[in-house]
């Protein structure tokens, strides 16, 4: 029908070799569109028949496909689940270390060391898939996995499975009462609350990964960093850049945008883009005068103070592309968004005075 609908938008009539039918004539297009309606009805009617037989196949505790979980195999003749021993074992391990480590990143360090993986399986198209190694994210949620009580998840209620159990009571209810805990001191549900300025723009340059945003508080203060997700996730000692304090580095990519007007070089840089720019687009690109760039760049600084944090973080948005932080370096490199400055901060060296505060020199 959407094809249909394109074809009309540009007076063109479709017209089948192998059915009678075809859009040139009003009797064609009648049935055209009757045909269209039954298909759509009877793709409805399969969907909601299809829904409603996997929900009732769920409240009874049956098995209907996905992804298989380590500690368990597919029967032989498939639709139901049987327990991997060996996996089970380990499954259990797994649990009885959450609950002696205590939190999750310890417990990921040492499943690294034992190079144990998540489950792999042969699909039936003979394709191998799953054995990726264990982080923090794939960690919780096994340990969260209700189907190692037995039991299955359908909209939100808990139903007795066919499948056997891995996992005793006691220990599952001790492992979500620690996860419970860990999730309310510290984390799982830090968004952007404290007016991170550089949130999702921060890119860790020696993992060539994201880095998050966090913060810890104590009774007289709060200290914000941005994290690399590889070290949050598998370890602090697999990234050598690990962290930084999020309000240098913040202050590190609004000087740059300030050193804009203030470095003659820099200006020159940004004025020489511009004109590329319009030579590479032609009439269509606007003129930009020098004067009105320096203007501009030069009530950066007036105008940044007057805004509010989610004004500020809207202009930081507009203008950031990415900023790459190299923590054994201590360097950054600001790539921006506008198409007459981007890029233009190149990796330049980050030095601590004695107040504590990194520079851009």
């Amino acid at each position: 029908m959407k094809m249909m609908e394109i074809l009309d938008k540009h007076s063109v009539t479709f017209v089948s070799v192998t059915q009678p039918f075809n859009t040139t004539t009003s009797p064609g297009r009648l049935l055209v569109n009757m045909l269209f309606s039954f298909a759509q009805f009877e793709r409805e009617m399969i969907s909601e028949r299809t829904h409603d037989k996997m929900g009732a196949a769920r409240r009874k505790g049956k098995w209907i496909g996905g992804n298989l979980v380590l500690g368990y195999d597919l029967a032989p003749k498939g639709g139901a689940l049987v327990v991997n021993r060996k996996e089970a074992d380990r499954v259990c391990e797994i649990f009885r270390l959450y609950l002696e480590f205590g939190s999750l990143i310890p417990l990921v360090a040492e499943l690294e060391r034992r190079a144990w993986k998540m489950k792999a399986w042969t699909t039936l198209e003979g394709r191998e898939t799953g054995g990726s190694r264990f982080n923090k994210t794939t960690l919780y949620n096994l340990l969260t996995n209700v189907i190692y009580t037995g039991r299955v998840k359908y909209e939100g209620k808990l139903y007795d499975a066919e499948h056997e159990r891995i996992v005793d009571d006691d220990t599952w209810n001790r492992v979500q009462e620690q996860l419970n805990r860990n999730g309310r001191r510290g984390g799982r549900n830090v968004r952007n609350k404290c007016g991170a300025l550089l949130k999702g723009l921060v890119h860790c340059a020696t993992c060539n990964c994201g880095m998050v945003h966090t913060y810890t508080q104590n009774a007289k203060a709060l200290y914000r960093y941005y994290v690399c997700v590889n070290a949050q996730q598998r370890g602090w000692n697999k990234c050598e850049t690990r962290s930084v304090s999020a309000p240098l580095l913040e202050d590190a990519v609004v000087d740059q945008i300030r050193g804009f007007a203030q470095r003659p070089g820099m200006l020159s840089e940004v004025l020489r883009q511009l004109e590329e720019n319009r030579q590479q687009n032609g009439p269509t690109w606007p003129i930009v005068e020098p004067g009105d760039v320096r203007d501009a760049l030069l009530k950066f600084d007036p105008l940044w103070n007057q805004l509010n944090g989610w004004e500020q973080e809207r202009l930081i948005r507009a203008l950031v592309k990415e900023v790459s932080y190299d923590g054994p370096n201590q360097t950054v490199t600001v790539s921006f968004l506008s198409e007459g400055i981007r890029e233009l901060c190149r990796t330049e060296p980050m030095e601590k005075s004695n107040n504590e505060e990194l520079k851009c020199v």
